[in-house]
């Protein structure tokens, strides 16, 4: 029954060998960290994983420079991220320069100008959080530095684009299909609804869809009268952006990442 069933969102890696051991089935809806790929047999996930990302990234990045920085955060999530980045550059097609800074640091001077030293084409932000992002970005702006730069998931983030302003303009970055063209006609119908009655989301647009589709899921395998488990793992979902399923890692398939550039202080898709 319902008691069986975790829901993890925060601290999920850490929750995962628990539930994992006592047989519950998870469902993550907002995770991406790779490690959750490997978590075990009882962990499903509704929002595709950071590996995926950053292969995306990588392979748009290597197809413009030869020459590129790292500034990442010394978090979980950011430095999955990274690692998942240069693995991707197994053939070292990339010369990567990387430096990494703690939470909370607010002068990320030195550290630029030790990137800037190295003569990189392109430079890959990967903090924590939005807020991480736009102060990195502005110190930049600072030094008068025309560096690309290159991240994920934060520059379609409401919140980012209100602080940094014309200072995000060109921005290329990895993330989940913006919403507008994306959404089907019942995920039109939800997420006007959703809208009205809360207001528009503050971050990226793939917590409405991850968070919608695996309550739904899971949901759907509690009615079932099956192993929920099971269930979940041999059926076909029809979503609100279209099908999707859960491969034998529980990682979500038919939810892929795209390219996005910020454009007049919106996210556009690269062509």
């Amino acid at each position: 029954g319902h008691a069986d069933v975790a829901w993890a969102i925060m601290h999920a890696l850490a929750a995962e060998p628990i539930c994992e051991r006592a047989r519950i089935p998870v469902m993550i809806v907002s995770g991406s960290a790779p490690a959750i790929s490997e978590a075990g047999d009882y962990i499903f996930r509704s929002t595709p994983s950071d590996a995926e990302a950053a292969k995306l990234l990588y392979r748009h990045i290597a197809a413009k420079h030869k020459r590129v920085g790292i500034l990442a955060e010394e978090t979980e999530f950011a430095q999955a991220l990274k690692q998942a980045f240069l693995s991707a550059n197994q053939n070292g097609q990339l010369a990567l320069t990387s430096q990494d800074f703690v939470s909370g640091t607010t002068d990320f001077r030195t550290l630029l100008t030790i990137l800037r030293g190295e003569r990189i084409e392109g430079l890959f932000l990967d903090p924590q959080t939005e807020f991480g992002f736009a102060a990195v970005l502005h110190q930049i702006k600072e030094l008068k530095w025309p560096v690309p730069i290159y991240g994920a998931y934060w520059p379609a983030s409401p919140a980012l684009l209100k602080i940094a302003g014309r200072e995000a303009e060109g921005i290329e970055f990895v993330t989940t299909p913006l919403l507008d063209g994306w959404l089907n006609d019942e995920g039109v119908r939800l997420y006007n609804k959703y809208k009205a009655e809360y207001g528009p989301l503050r971050s990226v647009d793939s917590v409405f869809p991850s968070t919608l589709e695996g309550f739904r899921s899971m949901l759907m395998a509690l009615r079932s009268g099956e192993d929920p488990r099971a269930y979940l793992y041999r059926t076909k979902f029809s979503g609100i952006f279209g099908p999707y399923r859960f491969d034998s890692r529980g990682d979500i398939e038919g939810y892929s990442f795209v390219m996005l550039q910020i454009k007049d202080g919106q996210p556009r898709r690269l062509r």
